[in-house]
């Protein structure tokens, strides 16, 4: 929930970065969610 709350409000690029640097152990399989969402997107708007 730390690591979430973290980049709720982010840009998707920007909360990428973010997850990046943060040392949470919960941080990774935030950033896949994320990066998963971003590809889902570019893959509906083709």
């Amino acid at each position: 929930r730390r690591v979430v709350d973290l980049v709720r409000g982010q840009q998707a690029t920007e909360a990428l970065a973010m997850l990046k640097f943060v040392p949470q152990a919960a941080s990774e399989p935030v950033y896949k969610l994320v990066a998963s969402g971003i590809s889902n997107a570019r893959q509906e708007a083709d």
